[in-house]
C-alpha cells in the first residue's frame, strides 16, 4: 500500500518550496536565537 505522501511527494515538495521560511515557521520564529548557537538548559 502506498500512502498519499509517497504518491504526491514531488508536488508537496514543490508547493513547500514556494513558501517563505518566515511564513511557514512564524509561530516559533520568535523563540530562535538572534545568532546561531546552542541553547543551554537550566
Amino acid at each position: 500500500m502506498v500512502d498519499v505522501y509517497s504518491q504526491h511527494a514531488r508536488r508537496f515538495f514543490d508547493q513547500y518550496q514556494q513558501l517563505k521560511f518566515d511564513d511557514v515557521h512564524a509561530q516559533w520564529l520568535p523563540h530562535l536565537l538572534n545568532t546561531p548557537g546552542f541553547i543551554q538548559g537550566p
